[in-house]
């Protein structure tokens, strides 16, 4: 009898384990399933000794800087992760910058026009320039980079202030050495006194940015599942 009741209270209490540990495993909560972060290499362009462009004494290295820095925090707070080629006044190499891997890369400039072309046909040469380069390594490359350059070229029309000049192909070095989709922005002419004052006003900057962001999700949508 006593072995009998010593059988019954082992097996109770084997019983009382397995449905202790299923109740407690079934309510765990799931792990959510998160998409991997994307990477956005942003580059400003020049730096340092690389310092030739400029008018009314602004350098476009300064300009692409304080833009870019902006940008980035619009970015990471909309959940991407961003890999600046440079954060101060320092020179990088155009093969130094094309190093750089993410899903996407966003090299930034501004533009201008020779002084050698008279003031008159200079004042009229204004707006937006983005640039694909047809030289990359692989198709699919090239394809995405023209993707991200029509994303980009669709949210930065919206700026108020400047206006956007269209998408073009132009041999780069800091495109065709690229690993990833790549695209150079020329924000606009530091020789046009109209897009001159619209890129040294910070208060310009958030909006260049959200419409970065929102181009950003745009190429992200057409090649999510």
């Amino acid at each position: 009898m006593c072995y009998f009741m010593k059988n019954v209270v082992c097996l109770a209490f084997t019983y009382l384990l397995y449905f202790s540990f299923h109740s407690a495993f079934s309510q765990a909560p799931l792990t959510e399933n998160k998409l991997p972060v994307f990477r956005i290499v942003l580059d400003p362009g020049h730096g340092g000794k690389d310092s030739v462009t400029r008018s009314d004494g602004y350098q476009e290295k300064h300009i692409v800087l304080g833009i870019a820095m902006e940008v980035r925090n619009y970015l990471e707070e909309s959940g991407f992760e961003v890999i600046m080629t440079r954060e101060t006044d320092e020179f990088i190499s155009l093969p130094a910058r094309a190093a750089f891997k993410g899903d996407i890369f966003i090299s930034l400039h501004t533009n201008t026009v020779a002084d050698t072309i008279g003031e008159s046909v200079r004042s009229m040469i204004k707006g937006m320039e983005i640039y694909t380069d047809k030289s990359m390594e692989t198709v699919e490359l090239l394809n995405r980079s023209k993707v991200l350059a029509s994303a980009f070229r669709i949210h930065l029309a919206g700026l108020q202030g400047v206006k956007m000049r269209g998408v073009r192909q132009k041999p780069l070095a800091v495109l065709n050495k690229n690993q990833s989709p790549a695209i150079l922005i020329e924000l606009g002419f530091i020789s046009n006194k109209d897009d001159l004052a619209y890129l040294t006003n910070p208060d310009n900057y958030k909006e260049i940015a959200k419409a970065i962001v929102n181009a950003v999700k745009a190429y992200q949508l057409e090649f999510t599942p």
